[in-house]
C-alpha cells in the first residue's frame, strides 16, 4: 500500500473515532410515562386535543414530526377517514422559571516558604536561606442564570369507532432557553416517549447523541 494512501485512510479513521467521541461526550433524557396496549388496526390519522388548533401551523408542523415518529414504529398515517385510530396531539408549557446555574473549576493559589539551612565550612558554619513555592488546589465557582419551563407532551391514541383510549403516552422534559427550541426538541421527546407507545411502563429515558443522529433526527443542543 502506498505511504501516502495509508496515512489518508487512517486520518480518516482517527477523525471518525474523534467525532464518535465527541458526539457521544453528553447524552439527552427524559421522563415517560405510558399505560395501554399497541392496536392490531395500526392506520392512524392525527387531530390536536384543542379543536381550535386544527389548521394551525404551528400544530401541523410538530404533527409532521409525530407523524414520522409514528411511522418508524411501524404505524401508517391515512386520511381520516381510512383510519382505525385517531392520535390525540398536544403539548404544555409551563411558567418560566430562572435558576442559578453554578458550574465548579479547579484554581491553584501559591504561597512561598523560605527556611534557613546552615552550611558547614573548614572556618565555620553560615546561614543559607532557600524559598520554596507551593500550589494549593481551590475549588471555585462561575454561576450564570438559565431561563427554562417544564414541558409535558401528550400522544393518545383512540379507536376511531369506540371512542375508548387504547394507550397514552405523557412524555416530560424541560425547555432550556438559552440551549434550545421546542421545534428542535420536540423530535428527540417523541422518538424518546415512541419507545413506550403501545406499552404500559414509565421511567427514565436516556439517549446518546449518536443514536438520534443515526435516526435522521437533529441533535438539539
Amino acid at each position: 500500500m502506498n505511504i501516502n494512501n495509508f496515512y489518508k485512510i487512517m486520518k480518516k479513521v482517527l477523525v471518525t473515532i474523534l467525532f464518535g467521541l465527541l458526539l457521544n461526550s453528553c447524552g439527552y433524557y427524559c421522563y415517560v410515562s405510558s399505560i395501554g396496549n399497541s392496536p392490531q388496526n395500526q392506520l392512524y390519522y392525527i387531530l390536536p386535543n384543542n379543536p381550535n388548533l386544527v389548521g394551525d401551523l404551528e400544530f401541523e408542523q410538530y404533527a409532521n414530526i409525530l407523524t414520522t415518529t409514528l411511522n418508524r414504529v411501524g404505524y401508517k398515517d391515512v386520511p381520516e377517514e381510512q383510519a382505525g385510530i385517531i392520535i390525540y396531539f398536544d403539548w404544555q408549557i409551563g411558567n418560566m422559571t430562572t435558576e442559578d446555574v453554578a458550574i465548579p473549576y479547579t484554581y491553584n493559589s501559591y504561597s512561598s516558604v523560605t527556611s534557613t539551612n546552615w552550611v558547614s565550612t573548614p572556618y565555620g558554619s553560615y546561614p543559607q536561606m532557600s524559598t520554596t513555592t507551593i500550589a494549593t488546589p481551590h475549588t471555585g465557582y462561575i454561576s450564570y442564570n438559565n431561563d427554562y419551563s417544564p414541558i409535558a407532551v401528550h400522544v393518545i391514541a383512540v379507536d376511531k369507532h369506540t371512542r375508548k383510549q387504547i394507550w397514552k403516552t405523557t412524555i416530560n422534559d424541560k425547555l432550556e432557553y438559552n440551549k434550545t427550541t421546542l421545534n428542535s426538541l420536540l423530535p428527540v421527546m417523541l422518538y424518546a416517549g415512541s419507545k413506550y407507545f403501545g406499552t404500559t411502563a414509565e421511567g427514565r429515558v436516556d439517549l446518546l447523541p449518536s443514536e438520534v443522529v443515526n435516526q435522521g433526527i437533529a441533535w438539539p443542543y
